[in-house]
């Protein structure tokens, strides 16, 4: 488990059962300026899972594009590696049909 996780659960969660709701809500409120600052060394599927329902998407909105748009950049950088690989293997066909021609 990631310090971060753990942090989170903590704020989410508080050992302190009598805490009032603006108690509560600057907890949710320390832990979404976390996970808006560290979103990039969090695991999101479980951080996901640890949110209570009292939390609004609106309340977590910039922490949810900031997921997705980290989503899409590591995507957009495997497709690129994938098609450098790609292009890698052709020039090898190549030099291998070439080779093959040519005896």
């Amino acid at each position: 488990n990631s310090p971060f996780l753990h942090l989170i659960r903590i704020y989410l969660y508080p050992d302190n059962v009598g805490e009032t709701d603006q108690q509560q809500d600057q907890f949710h409120q320390i832990c979404i300026s976390l996970l808006e600052r560290h979103s990039d060394h969090i695991d999101a599927e479980n951080v996901l899972d640890m949110l209570p329902s009292t939390l609004s998407v609106s309340q977590l909105q910039v922490y949810l594009s900031l997921l997705f748009s980290s989503h899409a950049h590591i995507r957009n950088q495997h497709r690129i590696v994938k098609n450098l690989y790609k292009a890698d293997n052709l020039k090898v066909r190549l030099a291998y049909l070439e080779v093959k021609k040519n005896k």
